[in-house]
C-alpha cells in the first residue's frame, strides 16, 4: 500500500471501529443480561437524575481520561475522540437499532411494557407504562 493511502486507511479503520465498538455496547446492555462496570455507571447515573445517557457517558469518559493524563497514559487523537463520541453513538444505535429489534422478538405482552434501555432511553412501545408483574420488573429482566 503507498505510504499516503496508510492515514486514510487507519482514519477508516477507526471510524468503522468505534461504530461497531458504540453498536456492540448498545446490542448487549439493551439485551439486558449483565452489564460491564464501567458500561453499567452511566445508566446508573441516568436513571438517578434524568439526565441524557450521551452527556453522562461524555462526563464519565472524560472524567476517566484525566488520571490518564495525570499519570501519562498512551493518549492519541483516537482516544480524546473516543471519549467524546462513544456515548453519542451508544445511544443512537439503542434508538435506531437495539430498543427496535428488542420491540420486535420480545412477545407482545413484553413489549407493552416500558423497557429502560442500557443508553438510559426510556422507550414504551405501548401500554400505559406499567409493568404487568406490578414489581418494576420487566420482561427483559433476568
Amino acid at each position: 500500500m503507498p505510504d499516503d493511502l496508510a492515514p486514510v486507511v487507519t482514519m477508516v479503520l477507526f471510524v468503522v471501529g468505534i461504530c461497531v465498538f458504540a453498536l456492540g455496547a448498545s446490542l448487549y446492555m439493551t439485551a439486558a443480561l449483565g452489564t460491564a462496570p464501567y458500561d453499567a455507571l452511566a445508566p446508573m447515573i441516568v436513571d438517578a437524575s434524568g439526565a441524557k445517557y450521551r452527556v453522562v457517558r461524555t462526563a464519565q469518559d472524560v472524567v476517566f481520561l484525566i488520571p490518564a493524563v495525570v499519570f501519562h497514559g498512551a493518549i492519541g487523537v483516537g482516544t480524546i475522540v473516543t471519549a467524546f463520541f462513544t456515548g453519542p453513538l451508544i445511544e443512537f444505535f439503542t434508538q435506531r437499532v437495539s430498543t427496535p429489534l428488542m420491540a420486535s422478538v420480545l412477545p407482545p405482552a413484553a413489549a407493552d411494557e416500558p423497557v429502560t434501555t442500557a443508553a438510559g432511553v426510556d422507550e414504551t412501545t405501548g401500554g400505559e407504562g406499567s409493568d404487568a408483574a406490578g414489581d418494576g420488573s420487566s420482561a427483559r429482566e433476568n
